[in-house]
């Protein structure tokens, strides 16, 4: 991996304690919040009212005129989530997709999330398995986003807020855990300070086991070592460090037979279980810089460094032959380094005093990424359907089919107010210039001339709240979003002069605190369209054409809180009405348009229930349902709806809390998602996980 060294030196220094205790005093109430920095107590929040990510400022989430999803990390546990698309399986209008076996893959509100996701709102848009140890809260924030973080953006994006050390007190926690198949994970939380300003964290990880799916192996290890300092009377740097080693088994399930997945034991596999392999190494480096001025201005400064090395051999079904008993098969290797060099710079100040108040937010961002991407192919044998045998290895054409170098540039300038329009309104405006220049250099045909196109952009976005009372909020909001060509940096010859699609969200909800605050609703509706989607040429199916057009009308009602004393509820209910409206693109001979997107339900359902009751035990039961989805945009093959039931049983006692997770209650055969016709993954059958958790005093 590249500079290897460099990021063992920075998590070594990041690792070492330092210095003691918070000696800063708490702003005023006028005064500018830190954001995305402090850590806020209780250390695991069951459930979390604000959020940074909709406005890159600690706001309430009644106050965003924007639907926005918190998963707390005492969530995250109590369910037993060991994946990224686990966590968001139960997020209201997302919807896990397979990602070729080889990355968190989702969609949000009908439209691809594959390269929006943030770390600490920074972008990180490397495809691979991110890990949950380091990780506060997962935050969803629905609908185009392009205001603050420019381009993609147009269902939603997905930002994963990391550990902090804490001031408070000291942090010792550990988990071990055992399942089915093999698994175990074990981790520790450690912390302290070790001295008046300074404060330090770290969080390591590893994990192994198999699968319900044959030949399937992980093993993955994590290191996250971050360190606070507090500087003089309103100063602070925050250093951070995520390492990863990932090695694993890529899968792509099973085939589709006729109009549904094939008949096959759910835990078959037409992959080679001696050369299929996924190994990845990522690398993430921050710096966060705060400083304020005076008493309502603060300066934010950040800087982001990204390295994802990946080595992907993957052998996959294909189709099924004409008689409906053996099953085609395609094989490739990918080889790709993909590194990211980011900095945001930022003013947030605050204007006015009582009835009428702003809070005021002044940025630009810089960014460099480079990607490099070598790619052979090859053939595999065809199996028999039911019972392949997978000793027929697949052969290797030795011919090098691709080999590029993608580089990207962009500048962003943005700005945004909020406004406190006397005691019941409130008013969120943006504005967010891009400049992108991209350019991709065909290595394996260097006499032919590079491809370069540079895009520039400008996002609005618009929201006003009503709140007829301190515990309620109605609101409505309008936002714009693009995603030039060359999405997943690769450009082509047949997109490369092809203008950016955009998108356009409008949006009006409520949002409300019932039971004295225990317990929140909210509800939105909304109307979301993407424009100029590349479709193929009808006259020539060698070109694209930015002629097609996908809109998804759709509703979503949650609840999340506590009823009474010691019951707990999260439910989320979504309605999508999808459809790709207009397109000229034809697959397995169907015309795509009018067709429904793939992996998007009209209707889903997540539900977890929990009731404490005597002698420190916890009794959950949770749901997930799904109404029938299409595994490709042809609609050819249909995956069945389902309803998935879960449970926890969990026991505390003192510093120690045991739990016991059983998922697929009813053993319920369901398929989770799918990454073409062919490619579709079976959910898992009933397992069992038994996790210890310690916090040492």
């Amino acid at each position: 991996m590249r500079r290897k060294s460099l990021c063992l030196v920075i998590v070594l220094v990041c690792a070492a304690p330092a210095a003691a205790e918070d000696t800063l005093q708490l702003l005023a109430m006028e005064r500018l919040d830190r954001v995305d920095v402090e850590a806020v107590a209780p250390r695991k929040p069951q459930f979390e009212r604000s959020s940074s990510t909709a406005s890159r400022t600690d706001t309430p989430l009644r106050d965003l005129p924007q639907s926005v999803a918190v998963v707390t990390q005492q969530q995250i546990e109590e369910r037993a989530d060991h994946s990224l698309n686990e966590v968001l399986q139960r997020v209201g209008g997302v919807s896990v997709t397979m990602g070729e076996g080889r990355r968190d893959q989702v969609a949000i509100r009908g439209f691809s999330a594959l390269y929006d996701q943030l770390w600490d709102g920074v972008r990180n848009d490397a495809p691979y398995y991110r890990d949950l140890a380091n990780v506060a809260a997962v935050e969803v924030l629905k609908g185009p986003a392009a205001a603050l973080y420019g381009r993609g953006s147009s269902g939603g994006i997905v930002n994963l807020v990391t550990k902090k050390p804490l001031f408070d007190a000291p942090l010792r926690e550990s988990a071990l855990g055992l399942g089915a198949y093999g698994w175990r994970r074990g981790s520790l939380d450690v912390g302290a300070t070790a001295s008046d300003t300074v404060a330090w964290r770290a969080n390591v990880a590893a994990e192994s086991g198999g699968s319900f799916r044959d030949h399937y192996t992980l093993q993955r290890q994590l290191a996250a070592p971050a360190l606070d300092w507090r500087y003089g009377a309103d100063g602070e740097l925050l250093l951070q460090a995520e390492l990863l080693r990932d090695r694993r088994t890529p899968d792509r399930g099973i085939t589709g037979l006729g109009a549904r997945p094939a008949p096959v034991s759910i835990g078959t596999s037409y992959g080679d279980p001696l050369g299929d392999h996924l190994d990845t190494d990522a690398a993430q480096l921050k710096a966060v810089w705060q400083q304020g001025l005076g008493a309502d201005w603060r300066l934010r400064s950040t800087l982001a460094w990204f390295d994802v090395d990946s080595d992907f051999s993957n052998t996959y079904a294909t189709r099924p032959s004409a008689d409906g008993l053996r099953v085609e098969r395609g094989q490739y290797d990918a080889a790709t380094v993909q590194g990211s060099r980011s900095g945001q710079f930022e003013l947030l100040g605050a204007l006015g005093r009582g009835a009428l108040r702003q809070q005021l937010l002044f940025g630009a961002e810089l960014g460099w990424q480079d990607k490099t991407t070598q790619r052979h192919t090859g053939s595999a044998p065809t199996l028999d359907l039911f019972a392949p045998d997978l000793s027929q290895r697949p052969s290797y054409s030795g011919v090098l089919a691709a080999d590029s170098d993608f580089s990207g540039r962009v500048l962003g300038l943005y700005v945004q107010d909020q406004i406190d329009l006397g005691a019941q309104w409130k008013a969120l405006a943006g504005l967010r210039w891009d400049r992108l220049h991209q350019r991709q250099d065909d290595l394996l045909r260097p006499t032919l001339a590079p491809l370069q196109r540079t895009d520039t952009a400008t996002s609005p976005r618009l929201g006003l709240v009503w709140q007829p009372s301190a515990a309620h909020a109605v609101y409505v909001s309008a936002s714009r979003s693009f995603q030039p060509s060359g999405e997943g940096l690769a450009l082509a010859a047949n997109n490369a002069d092809l203008e950016p699609e955009t998108s356009a969200l409008l949006e009006t909800g409520y949002k409300g605190d019932w039971f004295d605050g225990r317990l929140g609703a909210s509800a939105a509706v909304f109307r979301l369209e993407r424009d100029h989607i590349k479709t193929a040429d009808p006259n020539d199916p060698t070109r694209l054409i930015p002629v097609g057009q996908q809109l998804t009308r759709g509703a979503e009602l949650g609840l999340q809180g506590r009823v009474g004393a010691r019951w707990k509820l999260d439910l989320a209910l979504t309605w999508l009405d999808a459809a790709i409206t207009r397109s000229t693109g034809v697959s397995n001979g169907v015309a795509l348009q009018g067709r429904r997107p793939a992996n998007v339900a009209p209707r889903s359902a997540s539900l977890w229930s929990s009731l404490d009751l005597d002698a420190g035990l916890t009794l959950a039961l949770g749901a997930v349902a799904s109404a029938v989805r299409y595994s490709a945009n042809d609609n050819l093959v249909a995956l069945p709806g389902y309803v998935r039931l879960d449970g926890a049983l969990i026991w505390r006692r003192g510093a120690d809390e045991f739990a016991l997770n059983l998922k697929n209650l009813g053993d319920t055969r369901y398929y989770e998602s799918a990454h073409t016709t062919h490619q579709i993954m079976p959910g898992a059958p009933r397992t069992a996980y038994v996790t210890w958790r310690r916090d040492w005093p």
